[in-house]
């Protein structure tokens, strides 16, 4: 779990300035999440996210997680000048309406939810943001 400024001190050795594209994924919940959980010490942050994230079953969580982690991409590519570098996969059928707001442009963003009948994708909130 990239907590605290982790995320940002990985993106400093990735060094944005000499590769083509950044390509970013939030974790998503697999038939493992028990083992990744299980890395950490028991009661650990990373221990405790986890299981918030993937063992309640609650939608909310982690779409405040796919969402802070690309808030905090968008807003360090945009400062530093690499936005049009980042390729942020996102299953938006996971984000809430309130979280949604976030996303707003599509800035990097690639939808990876499967799309409805007309091409926009199913979660209300984002086919606003798609053009006709």
């Amino acid at each position: 779990m990239l907590t605290d400024n982790g995320l940002e001190e990985l993106v400093s050795r990735i060094r944005p300035d000499r590769v083509e594209r950044i390509w970013v994924e939030p974790y998503n919940d697999r038939k493992n999440w028990k083992a990744v959980r299980d890395e950490y010490a028991i009661g650990s942050p990373g221990y405790n996210k986890i299981t918030e994230l993937y063992g309640s079953g609650k939608k909310a969580p982690r779409s405040a997680y796919a969402t802070e982690l690309y808030v905090r991409l968008r807003d360090k590519a945009r400062s530093e000048g690499w936005l049009k570098k980042l390729c942020y996969l996102l299953y938006e059928d996971r984000i809430t309406e309130s979280d949604a707001r976030h996303f707003r442009g599509l800035k990097g963003v690639l939808l990876q939810s499967k799309p409805g009948e007309d091409g926009k994708s199913r979660n209300p909130a984002f086919a606003r943001m798609q053009r006709p």
